[in-house]
């Protein structure tokens, strides 16, 4: 056992595991932070494939792509990770989950479903049962489906705003919706049809959010406004991609550097990274882009605390960690590669 006080920085990946190769580590993973040895400890988990650190104690909420399920997993202070709960919470493909500031929720966008789903966690930090599930199909009444890949209802994310509503981004219905804190429901921004809108990230000083198009590979600049910037005004696209790309798109993340006044977005078949100065917020310039040297960005997110971007290969099951700075200007400096099957999720946490 570890003898120090001091924290040690863990960093937390999971991939999908569904046709996973052998001999490369699967499910949920741990990496010390400041060394390039291999993973300190995995866990058996079907397609782990977000993760929400609690906001207080040493959980992990997880979210398992083409499953039903949430899980409660401790990560201690040695790396090791423990299974404390799971919970059915009625709907498929729960993409993407998010805990609320108070650590007594768990908002999870189930993409398969067309469904939003909160679970309550008790002060345990377990799961004490899904408080409440929205039906996203029919919610946005000028919905095309321009796009063969669009549905009914694909929500892919869900981000709590400070008065407790949620935004939500719906791939098939070209909108963002939100959920009031009353339960009811409005559309916030709508989208140019085929757009795709998969997530968002807001601007910590400036009233604008961002949001990645995964269909048609964009960022779109959205003026927030309302009490706590509840209501979305879509008032600037720029394409990610280079403009002699004539391949396949599906544009996948976004990470935002505010302190570098950059925005980055992962592009799938391009397989890049798009770097956009956001110093002036209302109006992104394409800085340029960052090769990926793998398939299938599907995850590329800023890890803070390290001043590291973190880009997932899921098509060459490699995350590879890159230097901040440099990613900022638009070059690429790889610190450091970790193997992991089909990557679709990391994040950074001091235990």
């Amino acid at each position: 056992m570890r003898v120090t006080d001091d924290p040690t920085p863990w960093i937390v990946l999971g991939g999908f595991t569904d046709d996973a190769p052998a001999g490369i580590p699967a499910g949920l993973a741990t990496h010390r932070a400041d060394t390039g040895d291999g993973p300190v400890a995995t866990l058996d988990l079907e397609n782990p494939t977000w993760i929400a650190p609690a906001p207080h104690g040493d959980l992990l909420y997880v979210s398992h792509s083409a499953r039903r399920t949430l899980s409660a997993v401790r990560l201690d202070a040695d790396g090791g990770l423990e299974l404390v709960d799971q919970l059915d919470i009625g709907a498929l493909n729960p993409a993407h989950v998010a805990v609320a500031p108070d650590g007594r929720s768990a908002v999870a966008a189930c993409f398969t479903e067309g469904v939003v789903v909160r679970a309550a966690i008790a002060e345990d930090g377990r799961f004490a049962g899904v408080e409440r599930t929205w039906a996203l199909e029919g919610a946005a009444p000028g919905a095309t489906h321009r796009n063969a890949l669009q549905s009914e209802a694909e929500p892919h994310q869900a981000t709590l705003l400070d008065d407790g509503s949620v935004l939500v981004p719906d791939r098939a219905q070209d909108v963002v919706h939100r959920i009031r804190p009353d339960g009811s429901h409005e559309v916030a921004a709508t989208l140019r049809p085929g757009a795709g809108p998969r997530h968002l990230v807001l601007h910590p000083d400036a009233p604008v959010a961002y949001l990645v198009g995964e269909l048609d590979a964009t960022l779109v600049t959205l003026r927030r406004s309302g009490a706590a910037g509840e209501l979305l005004e879509p008032i600037d696209v720029r394409s990610a991609l280079p403009p002699d790309w004539f391949g396949d798109l599906a544009a996948a993340a976004i990470s935002l550097d505010a302190a570098r006044h950059r925005v980055l977005v992962s592009n799938r078949g391009h397989d890049s990274v798009a770097v956009f100065d956001v110093a002036e917020p209302e109006r992104p310039a394409l800085v340029g882009h960052l090769p990926v040297e793998g398939r299938t960005p599907r995850f590329a997110g800023l890890l803070p605390s390290l001043d590291l971007l973190a880009v997932a290969a899921m098509g060459d099951h490699r995350v590879d960690l890159l230097d901040t700075e440099e990613a900022a200007a638009g070059r690429r400096a790889v610190r450091r590669s970790m193997a992991h099957a089909a990557p679709a999720c990391a994040v950074a946490v001091a235990r």
